[in-house]
């Protein structure tokens, strides 16, 4: 209906009429308006009104990607005493999950079907929708066990591999206009976690603690394991997206498996 009405606005601009006039200048100076007005029209329709939905759900999906690693590196990286402010990122973003498919498909009248991507942008969302429970699952798992011994000497001993996994979310957020490839860069951060995390391992550290410190430790490792997926494929889409609009050949990502 916005649409409708903005596109409304060219004709009524040229059709609006007090008669017909003789006098040239007057001709003259009506041509000009009738001009001015469907110039005007275009810009408001195409720049400003109605909204495009297909830049709205860009925006979308690129300010849920960065928020998400806000929460990730506020519930890893700054202690227990911040559960507030994790609390104030996750709701926003629960609420922004449904309109995203919305705006999706309010794009496919608009745009071409070649041109819209549809597939890889439902990957993308479905992607944020499984970060979202993932950040739920590591919400609980840390905040529920703070005395949890095993799991802070994990974190502690995990954190670079896992800040540059919450900065790489932050890159990624503005990967649609950066046009960055990160391929490299994830196969590098698998790498890192992997022997880091061997490290760990064979450190036996882990043996004097009881089971059910270890599972929930082993939950907070999956679930992080989960989350960088869940980026990596979101960055591989985007490369996607990005090669077929530039014709571009570009390498999509990698496994964190």
């Amino acid at each position: 209906m916005a649409g409708l009405q903005a596109g409304l606005v060219i004709p009524y601009g040229l059709l609006f009429t007090t008669g017909p006039q003789i006098d040239l200048d007057t001709a003259f100076t009506r041509f000009l308006a009738l001009l001015s007005t469907a110039f005007i029209a275009i810009l408001v329709h195409y720049l400003v009104w109605p909204v495009n939905p297909y830049n709205v759900l860009i925006n979308r999906i690129s300010q849920a990607v960065e928020t998400c690693g806000k929460i990730v590196s506020v519930i890893l990286l700054t202690g227990a005493d911040n559960r507030g402010k994790v609390d104030s990122l996750v709701h926003p973003l629960a609420a922004a999950l449904p309109t995203s498919a919305s705006l999706l498909h309010d794009a496919e009248y608009i745009i071409r079907q070649d041109e819209l991507h549809s597939d890889e942008f439902i990957r993308i969302i479905d992607s944020i929708e499984l970060m979202y429970a993932d950040i739920l699952t590591l919400k609980k798992a840390v905040y529920e066990n703070p005395e949890n011994e095993l799991m802070i000497q994990y974190i502690r001993f995990m954190e670079p591999s896992y800040r540059r996994v919450t900065d790489l979310f932050e890159r990624v957020s503005g990967q649609f206009e950066s046009k960055q490839v990160f391929a490299e860069e994830i196969r590098e951060i698998v790498t890192d976690i992997g022997k880091r995390r061997t490290a760990f391992r064979e450190s036996d550290r882990w043996r004097s603690f009881d089971p059910i410190d270890i599972e929930n430790n082993v939950l907070l490792a999956s679930t992080m394991d989960s989350l960088f997926q869940s980026v990596n494929n979101i960055s591989s889409t985007i490369t996607l997206i990005s090669g077929s609009e530039t014709g571009e050949k570009l390498s999509p990502g990698v496994s964190s498996a």
